[in-house]
């Protein structure tokens, strides 16, 4: 798991982190749009504030809704009777199974949510987040969304999504552990938690991979936010654009790896998206398709 990349001091204060991370008051700011000392416009916004940490912000929506487009990309949905070709990397048996590591301001899971509406197929929507504050949100969402789903069928038969879902409040990492030994797959896997530590910055969605990619199915499909501050260096400052070492760290770990930028409009105060001063204005969306076993 995270051992694979952290050493044992590392692993211990992480350890401490996550005990922590559970317990910490989240914090919800609106902030209205305005203009940046250097002319550019940004929309109005909310921030979540965790332990002090800005670790979310609506201005990563186009960034979601990206990455989310990628990983469904081609999903075809059949029955055991129309399922013809396991080696097309597109076919999956219904139900769809998807999980999403990190919830943090649900905007990737409204995203998922629409997607698996629009497959038309059972499907099972498992989300795992730490801290409590924010899975207690998770499970109001879950609450709303299956009333609204319930609504939308009118009373008539056959028409209500049958969507499964479920909150789990744990360490994404101990997640996946439990999930190895239960022997639970999934189809699509969608990882966006924030870094505990710096040592595990920019590598937090990809710590325990040699795991994570033991609970995709054969043709599963992992998308995660690959932005790594640390290793990555501004390569047009007035474009914003990026580039960092996240790809050379997974490509061993599946058969094809896509990557495009999206473009995204930080707040001159969110700093998470910032670098040397310098906002980020285009982010990697990584898709990783086919597991690899060595």
């Amino acid at each position: 798991m995270a051992g694979e990349l952290l050493s044992n001091n590392e692993k211990i204060q992480r350890g401490s982190r996550v005990e922590a991370w559970n317990k910490e008051p989240t914090h919800l700011i609106d902030y209205p749009g305005g203009v940046t000392p250097d002319g550019r416009s940004y929309p109005a916004g909310r921030r979540l504030i965790i332990a002090g940490e800005q670790v979310m912000d609506t201005c990563e929506t186009p960034w979601c809704k990206a990455a989310v487009e990628d990983v469904f990309e081609g999903i075809k949905l059949a029955p055991d009777y129309l399922y013809k070709n396991t080696d097309y990397p597109n076919s999956f048996k219904p139900p769809l199974r998807v999980l999403e590591r990190g919830h943090g301001l649900g905007i990737s899971g409204r995203f998922i949510i629409q997607k698996l509406i629009s497959l038309g197929w059972p499907s099972t929507y498992t989300v795992v987040e730490l801290n409590h504050m924010v899975a207690n949100a998770a499970r109001n969402w879950q609450e709303s969304l299956e009333h609204g789903l319930r609504a939308l069928a009118y009373g008539l038969v056959d028409t209500l999504p049958q969507i499964e879902m479920r909150i789990i409040e744990k360490d994404a990492y101990e997640a996946t552990e439990e999930f190895i030994k239960k022997r639970e797959q999934f189809d699509i896997i969608f990882s966006d938690t924030y870094p505990l530590t710096e040592a595990e910055s920019g590598s937090n969605d990809i710590g325990d991979i040699d795991l994570l990619k033991r609970c995709l199915s054969p043709n599963g499909r992992l998308a995660y936010f690959g932005l790594d501050l640390n290793s990555s260096h501004i390569i047009d400052e007035k474009t914003g654009g990026i580039i960092g070492d996240y790809k050379d760290s997974i490509q061993n770990h599946f058969k094809e790896i896509r990557v495009h930028s999206v473009e995204v409009n930080p707040p001159p105060d969110y700093l998470y998206l910032h670098k040397n001063g310098i906002p980020i204005k285009e982010l990697p969306a990584i898709t990783c398709w086919g597991p690899k076993f060595n």
